[in-house]
């Protein structure tokens, strides 16, 4: 089901990637590319890849917004979070992701890829859940 774009958390997302989107124009960054992987309720460290590749382009400050805390129905309070622009784009996909498929690393997990082209001002994101299906039966006659 697609998000809905009036929600707040997606608000909060698109707010983000502008940000984002943002910093990356003024570092000349061309494209972006994020790995991600969880399961069993944990996350693997991300993997960030900007082109053209620049070590100290990752260490620029960010202010991305966050929720202040999970308040189911009611309206929750934003804050800013002033980070470095690797850890920003690492909390930008896992927010996205979860907000796509909710709980995506719990259990056997999942994992994907987030890619952003500044040059067409889009981000896109590649998901693939991990199912194990078990079966036990029993026949008699």
């Amino acid at each position: 089901m697609p998000l809905n774009r009036d929600a707040p958390d997606v608000v909060l997302l698109r707010h983000n990637l502008t940000v984002l989107m943002r910093s990356l124009r003024s570092l000349q960054i061309s494209l972006v590319e994020v790995r991600y992987a969880g399961a069993r309720g944990r996350c693997q460290p991300c993997q960030v890849n900007v082109t053209p590749r620049g070590t100290s382009t990752l260490a620029t400050r960010v202010v991305l917004q966050r929720a202040a805390a999970d308040a189911g129905q009611v309206p929750v309070a934003l804050m800013d979070d002033e980070v470095g622009l690797a850890e920003g784009l690492q909390r930008f996909v896992l927010h996205w992701a979860s907000l796509e498929h909710g709980h995506w690393q719990r259990g056997d997990g999942g994992h994907g890829v987030m890619r952003i082209d500044v040059a067409s001002n889009q981000a896109t994101l590649d998901h693939d859940a991990i199912h194990t299906e078990q079966f036990h039966t029993t026949l008699t006659e």
